[in-house]
């Protein structure tokens, strides 16, 4: 830790300084007082004899003058002041680390990202984070969790993301956002504590059942994300055309970082190749953290599983990394138009669409 490393080079510095001056005024006095000379090594020999308690030898018949006993005294009260100074200094200090209950419970920031709950889509999400400097904290109950995170270096704080105490001790009302991404019943209940606790701060979640989207709103949520819901229209728009835009808006979680789910065209360039080769590596900060394949959700899902035409990508990163992969999913037969890159949704795409006949399908 660095607050016992600076203790202990200051301690070590301090009591230096303070042989080498014993040190020199040991000389001086047995020259002075006692016309006795005496080497800089011999007085620093005398010095460490007294600090460390171990007697003085062959001198201590020499100290006749009032002065040089005086001196003495003196230096045998530092040498074991400086030896108890070691208790509060590093000993308590070591006790009381070793006695510490658990992880931390609290975090103190301003415009970090809280996250309740770990998963896979998570610890992607927090790599984003870390790459970007954003700040972030992770709200996890399971204690095992919470020690496996910091052992890697995340930012954890154990607690229960459903309690307005946890929120508020992890600095919510402070947060750029709040992530509920634990299971539906869960996130209804962080998206009301949340907003208890931090009215102000943006609210995101994700569902599994879209039937439980509009609790999620109407409990407060800014943002919710429906994997089903989001699917099931994208394969109903497959059905009747060949042109389609993104599934559905890409929704901000910090500055500069974007989440959007992307329904692959067939006939695009991600057709037909794997999560491995499809050159999101190539894209800085984008990332792939969740798929659906024919109705199949994956988090994270493997690199050599191959896109196709009922492929749903969840990609997450920054504005630009996303808007390629969204022109990348688009087939290479639809007609290139203007569509804004963080609104819009699968409805609304669907009834623009030209009923024009399928091409490029396979």
């Amino acid at each position: 830790m660095a607050n016992p490393a600076r203790r202990a080079g200051l301690y070590l510095l301090g009591t230096a300084a303070v042989m080498l001056v014993y040190a020199l005024l040991y000389q001086l006095g047995m020259a002075r007082l006692e016309g006795i000379d005496v080497r800089f090594i011999e007085s620093l020999h005398v010095v460490a004899e007294t600090f460390t308690t171990v007697g003085y030898g062959e001198q201590a018949d020499q100290w006749e003058s009032t002065a040089m006993l005086a001196l003495m005294i003196a230096m045998q009260f530092t040498g074991v002041a400086l030896i108890f100074l070691t208790l509060p200094a590093f000993v308590l200090p070591l006790f009381a680390e070793a006695l510490a209950s658990g992880p931390p419970r609290s975090y103190d920031g301003t415009g970090h990202v809280v996250i309740c709950s770990f998963s896979p889509t998570v610890d992607t999400l927090v790599t984003e984070l870390r790459a970007r400097g954003q700040p972030y904290v992770v709200v996890e109950p399971d204690a095992d969790t919470v020690e496996s995170l910091q052992t890697d270096g995340v930012e954890v704080v154990q607690g229960d993301p459903e309690d307005g105490e946890v929120l508020s001790a992890v600095s919510a009302d402070d947060a750029e956002a709040v992530v509920a991404g634990d299971d539906d019943e869960t996130n209804a209940s962080v998206i009301l504590a949340a907003q208890h606790v931090a009215p102000e701060t943006r609210v995101l979640s994700l569902v599994e059942d879209e039937s439980h989207a509009d609790y999620h709103r109407y409990a407060g949520a800014d943002e919710v994300i429906q994997p089903r819901s989001v699917l099931g229209d994208s394969l109903a728009g497959k059905a009747s055309s060949s042109v389609s835009t993104e599934l559905d808006g890409a929704v901000e979680i910090a500055a500069d970082l974007e989440i959007s789910e992307l329904l692959i065209q067939p006939g695009s360039p991600l057709d037909g190749t794997t999560i491995g080769d499809c050159g999101i590596h190539e894209l800085r900060g984008t990332h792939i953290v969740g798929a659906w394949f024919r109705g199949e959700f994956v988090s994270p899902p493997s690199p050599t599983r191959v896109i196709d035409e009922y492929t749903v990508l969840l990609v997450v990163g920054p504005e630009d990394g996303v808007e390629e992969m969204k022109r990348r999913s688009l087939s290479r037969d639809a007609p290139h138009r203007a569509t804004s890159p963080s609104r819009g949704t699968a409805s609304s795409a669907r009834r623009s669409r030209r009923r024009s006949p399928r091409r490029g399908c396979r």
